[in-house]
């Protein structure tokens, strides 16, 4: 199944060509949609330990 990963940035709403033309592309698309608007819900910036997170070890367990 194809998918379409549809990402909104703008924080100008509706307004912004992009969106209108990123519409275009989800009005002809015959499957599922994904639709992401960072401007209603934004990601979060990466806090110390998500920066670090990549060079800590794998914990080895017990």
């Amino acid at each position: 199944m194809s998918y379409l990963l549809r990402i909104d940035s703008s924080a100008l709403g509706e307004a912004p060509a992009s969106r209108q033309v990123a519409q275009s592309f989800v009005d002809g698309w015959d499957g599922k949609v994904v639709h992401r608007d960072l401007a209603a819900a934004p990601v979060p910036h990466l806090s110390a330990a998500g920066i670090t997170a990549r060079v800590t070890p794998p914990f080895a367990g017990e």
